[in-house]
């Protein structure tokens, strides 16, 4: 999958695994690290998942794929729409933009130092410990979004 969609997929409440994840061999149906083709299309097909790529020889090994054959980030958001993925952000973010992990509530006071002070909600990830809000990030996410349509 191209890097730059999955963050929009996992703000809009898609689990998205990404080859290239630091957490990868965390994730059920673990691949290895810079796993062969024959791998990616084994961990697909066993977790019902859809792959999204960019690499045509791949794309024709596995059965449910969508294939990008851009580089720019809307124009793939475009096609992925097309295929029939919505895009709608969660309200309350359900995965991780960083490693795909499950995001709980966090108490604002809580948060680190990066995290901005005017926030009233905040969440953090349970296996990366990552934070998010809704800020600068969110609206552009939204806005981009928004364009595709």
């Amino acid at each position: 999958m191209a890097g730059d969609i999955r963050s929009y997929l996992r703000m809009c409440g898609y689990d998205t695994v990404y080859v290239n994840d630091d957490s990868i061999e965390d994730l059920p149906g673990a691949l290895s690290t810079d796993p062969p083709d024959s791998e990616i299309v084994s961990a697909v097909e066993a977790t019902g998942r859809r792959l999204v790529t960019r690499d045509y020889q791949l794309a024709q090994q596995c059965s449910n794929t969508i294939t990008l054959t851009t580089t720019e980030t809307s124009a793939r958001l475009s096609t992925l729409q097309e295929a029939g993925v919505c895009f709608k952000i969660e309200s309350s973010p359900t995965y991780c933009g960083v490693c795909n992990g499950s995001l709980e509530r966090a108490a604002v006071g809580n948060a680190p130092a990066y995290v901005a002070d005017s926030i009233d909600r905040c969440w953090s990830c349970n296996r990366c410990e990552q934070y998010f809000w809704k800020g600068s990030h969110w609206e552009q996410v939204k806005q981009t979004l928004h364009h595709i349509d």
